[in-house]
């Protein structure tokens, strides 16, 4: 927990440390001791900012309801075991008896097991990470990003407008990033948004959001000329497909040749069943309609969005 920097972890050793300082002293008085721990403490003490990641530790719902019923649960457990062995006088040979009629001392070593047990996954669980808290743009934020977008000349950051998405803005204000989680992973839709000397700031910044999260950085269909940026973070490059750019001033479907006649056929196939092409203009798709248009498609699959 340390290591990985944990601010439950950091919480709960210095209280350790203070208290074994005490029992120490009570014990017989064991300076020696109880100087090195709280020599220890004090260090952690001093380098408190550096135990930045939140866990699930200062999440627990901590309350008197939930510290009565934890109390109830134990001490009823314990008492269904005295009394059901009352008969059975306690000694130490009991921990190390093995036979089969020996239910009292089974019943010792099973609730000492399922202590440990309980312990042991207890602070394990407490001492995960929190799962990053996305907080989905409000209209200002959405606002700002379509000032962003239109300044820039990557349209396929126009995704953020439908606000299903995070948003990462540099402390500039002049460019953004998108993304969401999966998991244990912060993943970023595209390359940042705006001017390109941002962009590897951004990703650096995103890579702190992570590393705050102690989630793993992901980065989805982002351009050749900016791998250089993610690599000097650490990451890989992955090749998942590849992505057909038209010359629209070039193109014609009724060109003489092969290489048309699919895309004809396609294109009147579209045609006699009834499909037709509309082109809008920015800031006017009918996104009320494509969405119903998908979630429809998403329902007949039996899936669901995954960006």
């Amino acid at each position: 927990g340390l290591r990985r920097r944990l601010s439950a972890a950091w919480m709960l050793t210095s209280i350790l440390l203070l208290v074994g300082a005490v029992l120490s002293i009570l014990k017989g008085f064991d300076w020696e001791e109880a100087s090195m721990l709280l020599l220890t403490a004090c260090l952690l003490l001093t380098f408190r900012r550096s135990f930045y990641r939140p866990s699930r530790l200062l999440e627990l719902p901590f309350s008197p309801v939930y510290l009565i019923a934890s109390i109830c649960v134990v001490g009823a457990s314990i008492w269904l075991l005295l009394f059901a062995y009352q008969d059975v006088p306690y000694s130490h040979q009991l921990w190390w008896q093995f036979t089969l009629d020996a239910d009292a001392p089974r019943g010792l070593r099973s609730a000492l097991g399922s202590a440990v047990l309980l312990v042991v996954v207890s602070l394990t669980w407490l001492l995960r990470t929190a799962r990053p808290v996305i907080k989905l743009p409000d209209a200002a934020d959405l606002d700002k990003a379509a000032e962003i977008l239109k300044a820039s000349k990557q349209p396929d950051g126009g995704l953020v407008l439908t606000g299903d998405k995070a948003i990462l803005f540099h402390p500039a204000g002049n460019a953004f990033l998108m993304y969401s989680h999966r998991g244990r992973s912060l993943v970023a839709l595209y390359d940042p948004i705006g001017p390109t000397q941002q962009r590897a700031e951004l990703i650096w910044q995103f890579r702190d959001l992570c590393d705050v999260h102690h989630a793993r950085p992901v980065f989805y269909q982002v351009r050749a000329e900016n791998l250089p940026f993610y690599m000097d973070i650490g990451l890989t490059a992955i090749k998942l497909g590849e992505e057909a750019r038209v010359d629209l001033r070039r193109f014609d479907i009724d060109a003489k040749g092969k290489e048309m006649k699919d895309l004809r056929y396609t294109w009147n196939r579209g045609g006699r069943d009834g499909l037709s092409l509309e082109i809008y203009e920015p800031g006017q798709a009918p996104i009320d309609e494509l969405k119903v248009i998908s979630d429809a498609w998403l329902t007949g699959k039996n899936v669901r969005e995954k960006g």
